[in-house]
């Protein structure tokens, strides 16, 4: 790893990451991560992700970063550009991911609170743009607006429960036309739960990769 932030009230700004494993592990709160890039060293595929903010962590700011090829192309195996381990008060906005393996990754480390994912850039991603696999034991509330999401097999996965907001993205189809954009999986348990997607919803395109 580049960077282990253990520190709380932190700002890395204008560097540009070359790694071969993981460039910034993050465990304090109030970190801000800005106008960086990352990308892997030359014949290398990732081992983990770009930046991690690890559960236990808080309002972390994720803004105006470039991720490009953070990927892994063996079976079972993902390179991310961002993973949240448990989100509470994060702010994902105004990034660009291209061609990573998933984009967003969002796990489950904590009960999930708050997390806003806004006005970012999703496209080619190997696998998803946006994977929610949080843990919902508490009080999930996920904004995703005003992203665009273009030529993913998944824009959005959808593994768990929760307040989870998608609206008004741009989302235009996979390289392959016959995959979804939206995927739900297993049971929503609870009444608040909102799936609202594809509201700008373009015309399907076919990529052939």
């Amino acid at each position: 790893t580049n960077i282990q932030e253990a520190a709380n009230n932190v700002t890395v700004q204008g560097f540009s990451f070359v790694f071969d494993d993981q460039a910034i592990y993050v465990r304090g709160d109030n970190v801000t991560i800005q106008s960086n890039t990352f990308e892997l060293a030359d014949d290398t595929e990732s081992q983990g992700y770009a930046v991690r903010y690890e559960g236990l962590t808080s309002d972390g700011v994720l803004h105006k970063n470039t991720f490009t090829g953070i990927s892994n192309t063996a079976d079972g195996e993902f390179g991310n550009g961002v993973v949240i381990s448990g989100p509470d008060g994060h702010e994902i906005t105004d990034n660009t991911f291209t061609n990573n393996s998933i984009g967003v990754n969002v796990g489950r480390a904590q009960p999930a609170g708050t997390l806003q994912i806004a006005n970012n850039t999703f496209t080619q991603q190997d696998d998803f743009g946006i994977a929610l696999n949080h843990n919902d034991d508490g009080s999930p509330d996920f904004d995703i607006t005003n992203n665009d999401i273009e030529s993913n097999p998944i824009g959005i996965l959808v593994l768990a429960d929760g307040d989870i907001n998608v609206h008004d993205n741009n989302i235009v189809d996979s390289s392959n036309a016959n995959q979804r954009h939206f995927k739900l999986v297993g049971q929503r348990k609870r009444s608040c739960c909102r799936y609202q997607y594809l509201q700008r919803h373009q015309p399907r395109r076919s990529r052939l990769r």
